[in-house]
């Protein structure tokens, strides 16, 4: 039984569809331009074409009426030239002798232009656009126009393809948001007005360093009807991508980044019932984070050595070594006052050297660096070292200097060094921390030198980042001239022990001008000279003079312009 159910269902289908794949097809109506209707010729193998009828209403559901007989098989345009105007549809039926077989409708068109279409979503993808849109709902819409928007009314057609989908390749899509339209269109050329816009999301991120967190945002999608919901997605080292937000703002901040990953972001929007989605551009960004300048501290002061220090270089020293792009220097008087003095740029350092010039009195400085946060790191407080050098009338030379004052550091003493012409320094003597003078006593006959400079080094224990730097500060150096003079005897034996009469002479070689002349008691000079070697050997032109009082003028100038004047007598005997 069951048998014989089967046999009958299958000759009971085969009959149907005999039935249906004999039907005769009706002409394939495309598009209807004006009162001008076109159509493609059909296919009919059944028996022979006699004509084609077209029917036309006022009314999409009818009635329909018959307009035409068109008994030229071959003829494919048909124009109604006394349309009653407005909007006319039409479907056409094949006639053929195909024995009692019966004929398909064609689709029934209008003579509107064609349905505006509906863009399903637009949605970034790498470096270009991917479009998609749904069927024109006019039977005739054979083709698609793409437009894209380029802002104030202005449109520019891209392409026009037969599919429900186009890619708008190598654009900008970190940079720009993209507007599109879709125009649906005949195979007459008739066109429907645009659709409704659609834009791409645009997605921006910056990392901020400082605050070590990413700020992310993004332009809303333009297209759909109803609220749109967003949300965030975020792979990180190429990982799997995965939500981490959902918000209907256009801006997110992400805090507590980790350090050194890549963070790759997206945007995914999703229309009211969730049935519809596009995706931004990808944002990557790398959260290495920058070392954080905490301190700065004098590693080394190379100052330049002369009467006054002009130049002094720093080498500075950084946590973790950072390296400075910019130094002020801030300058007073007194430490009380340097937090409100003015602050002057150096030039940029290299490898954390800076120079600057050292003011000639005792002055406080502060070094202050900028970070690329806006961050204001100082240094200590320090001062400079300055020298004094007084030359005595017993040709003792008093030095003095300041105290050395270091903030978070520790003077341990000084060191005073005597410099010869030849600039070798020879070392006076080493001092502690809270002695500020010395006295050096010339002596005569040991060098030949006419001035004498001396300097200064003070050493500072300095520690910055639990290191301890030792530091020599180097103060100017300051000279006295050695002051020339002499002494007379009140007696000369001619071919004595001395064969000449001239004053004992000290610093004999810092006399810059000399003069002496003697004079016998009646006041006729005897003897004159301007050299300090030449003496006089009690003759008179050569004659000896006799035995008496005799006067002496002698004047010594020093090369520091100190000048010596020795007046007396002289008992002259044989």
């Amino acid at each position: 039984m069951k048998m014989i159910e089967r046999l009958f269902f299958i000759i009971l289908f085969a009959l149907t569809s005999q039935n249906l794949l004999a039907q005769i097809s009706a002409p394939d109506l495309y598009c209807i331009k004006g009162d001008t209707v076109r159509w493609d010729l059909p296919v009919v193998t059944c028996g022979p074409v006699q004509s084609y009828n077209l029917y036309y209403a006022t009314s999409y559901n009818g009635p329909y009426s018959l307009l035409a007989n068109i008994t030229d098989i071959n003829q494919t345009e048909y124009i109604y030239s006394n349309s009653p105007g407005g909007i006319l549809y039409y479907y056409m039926e094949t006639v053929a002798s195909c024995g009692g077989m019966t004929s398909l409708s064609s689709d029934t068109l209008d003579n509107a232009s064609p349905l505006p279409v509906s863009i399903r979503n637009v949605t970034v993808v790498g470096n270009d656009i991917d479009l998609n849109w749904s069927k024109g709902l006019s039977p005739e819409t054979a083709a698609y126009i793409v437009y894209q928007g380029l802002g104030g009314g202005v449109v520019v057609a891209l392409d026009t393809v037969s599919t429900l989908n186009y890619i708008d390749t190598n654009k900008s899509t970190s940079d720009t948001s993209y507007t599109y339209y879709i125009v649906a269109l005949d195979r007459c050329g008739g066109t429907s007005i645009f659709s409704e816009p659609h834009s791409s999301l645009l997605l921006k991120g910056v990392i901020d360093t400082c605050q070590q967190e990413i700020d992310l945002s993004f332009t809303n999608y333009n297209g759909w009807a109803g609220k749109t919901q967003y949300i965030l997605l975020q792979s990180i080292d190429g990982g799997t991508e995965i939500p981490i937000d959902t918000t209907m703002n256009p801006g997110f901040v992400l805090t507590e980044i980790l350090d050194d990953v890549d963070y790759c972001f997206r945007i995914k929007a999703m229309n009211e019932d969730g049935s519809l989605s596009s995706f931004s551009n990808k944002v990557c960004l790398h959260s290495k984070k920058g070392k954080t300048l905490h301190s700065i501290c004098i590693d080394q002061i190379k100052s330049e050595s002369g009467t006054n220090v002009e130049k002094t270089g720093i080498q500075l020293t950084t946590n973790d070594n950072i390296l400075l792009n910019n130094i002020l220097l801030q300058r007073a008087k007194d430490k009380l006052t340097i937090a409100n003095s003015q602050e002057q740029q150096l030039e940029a350092p290299f490898d954390n050297f800076v120079s600057i010039d050292m003011d000639k009195e005792v002055t406080f400085y502060r070094m202050i660096s900028v970070d690329a946060c806006g961050n204001r790191v100082y240094s200590g407080i320090f001062n400079n070292l300055i020298l004094d050098a007084r030359l005595n009338l017993d040709n003792t030379v008093d030095i003095n200097w300041n105290a050395l004052d270091w903030e978070d550091g520790n003077v341990m003493g000084y060191r005073v060094e005597r410099i010869s012409a030849n600039g070798n320094a020879e070392q006076l003597a080493t001092l502690s921390e809270d002695v500020l003078s010395y006295t050096d006593h010339l002596m005569v006959g040991k060098d030949n030198d006419t001035r004498y400079c001396y300097r200064v080094t003070g050493t500072v224990d300095l520690t910055c980042n639990n290191i301890t730097h030792t530091i020599n500060v180097i103060s100017n150096e300051a000279c006295v001239e050695k002051t020339a003079g002499g002494y007379m005897a009140n007696a000369f034996v001619q071919g004595g022990s001395f064969p000449e009469y001239m004053p004992i002479f000290y610093f004999k070689e810092s006399i810059a001008a000399y003069k002496m002349i003697i004079f016998d008691r009646y006041g006729n000079k005897v003897f004159q000279t301007n050299n300090p070697d030449k003496g006089w050997d009690g003759n008179f032109s050569g004659q000896p003079l006799p035995n008496g009082v005799y006067s002496y003028y002698v004047h010594i100038k020093s090369g520091n312009g100190t000048e010596q004047i020795l007046k007396g007598g002289v008992t002259l005997l044989r």
